[in-house]
């Protein structure tokens, strides 16, 4: 489907725009308040229309399907002036910063019959689909355990290092997100701590220790550095423990080590999270629309992701107390 670009920003020309020009996905418009930006955007793209308003965007013939890349400032009343277009949508996570607000624009979109879904790429970078993969064939057996460790950097002045538990709401929203594919379960309560680091530049804390409890046996545990120094010391492992073997995995490897003795070493998984995640985020959705069905990353689906995020959030403003996920 023909893409329009809304938000001509860090992460349409660092992830958007990459995936679908690496993978042929006609782009025929974009859109940014700031004009620059956008003739930029366009320049890239190889195309001739650009604007800076949305709703021109949206009324453009030549665009099929929305690709909304704007911060969450101001979504809910972005996507007001956009549902008389009636075209499908992919939206930047989160909806909102507010659960409240994220339910209402949920709601909005079902009342104006839009087909849409959040843009929970992490789901499909290379490595998670190989886990989910390795999960659905239970090669693990019954997982008793997850617990991922992070760690990289983003110590800076910015709009979103501005935003109060960005690290729960925004940057940690992806890991959380993960928790479920590979679960296939929500938790029903979380516990969470995180901190500042004596002079760091972003106004939010870098820092989160997260344990959540589900109905069963399964113990999940993440945690972020997010004040690494320097590209060298980033790190991102998932290890998950099940009663038949165990996963380590890295961003780009993955590695299974079975109770039987027949290890698989770490094996280099082909593709990297930008692009091919933002792309398999973009081809859930056509298919979605192709075949009639509800796209698995949903405005509703990603509101259970969300509402992990707001309740770590408020278990940390509390010291670590434990708080119902509702």
């Amino acid at each position: 489907m023909k893409v329009g670009i809304i938000g001509c920003g860090r992460i349409a020309f660092e992830a958007h725009i990459p995936a679908y020009k690496k993978y042929n996905v006609e782009v025929v418009g974009v859109c940014d308040l700031i004009e620059d930006r956008a003739k930029k955007a366009a320049e890239e793209l190889g195309i001739s229309f650009y604007c800076m308003d949305a709703r021109e965007l949206a009324e453009y013939s030549e665009v099929e399907l929305i690709d909304i890349a704007t911060p969450p400032y101001g979504r809910r009343d972005l996507l007001k002036t956009l549902y008389k277009s009636n075209k499908p949508m992919l939206i930047q996570k989160p909806l909102s910063y507010d659960l409240d607000e994220a339910k209402e624009i949920c709601k909005e979109i079902k009342n104006n019959k839009i087909i849409a879904a959040v843009n929970h790429n992490a789901r499909w970078a290379p490595v998670s689909v190989k886990i989910k993969e390795l999960l659905q064939e239970k090669e693990l057996g019954e997982i008793y355990q997850i617990h991922h460790i992070n760690r990289f950097n983003e110590n800076l002045k910015s709009w979103y290092t501005d935003v109060n538990n960005y690290i729960f709401l925004d940057h940690g929203l992806h890991y959380f997100d993960l928790i479920r594919l590979f679960s296939d379960k929500t938790p029903i309560q979380v516990s969470a701590i995180s901190r500042n680091v004596p002079g760091q530049l972003a106004k939010c804390e870098l820092l989160y220790t997260v344990n959540f409890k589900f109905d069963n046996l399964l113990v999940v545990s993440l945690y972020f550095n997010n004040l690494v120094p320097a590209p060298y010391a980033f790190d991102c492992q998932w290890f998950i423990d099940g009663t038949k073997a165990s996963i380590k995995a890295t961003l780009d490897s993955i590695s299974i080590q079975r109770f039987s003795g027949e290890d698989v070493p770490m094996t280099k998984v082909e593709g990297d999270w930008v692009p091919e995640g933002f792309l398999g985020a973009y081809e859930a959705l056509v298919h979605a629309i192709k075949t009639k069905k509800i796209p698995p990353h949903s405005p509703e689906d990603h509101l259970e992701t969300l509402k992990m995020a707001i309740a770590a959030a408020k278990s940390a403003s509390s010291g670590g107390k434990w708080v119902d996920i509702n």
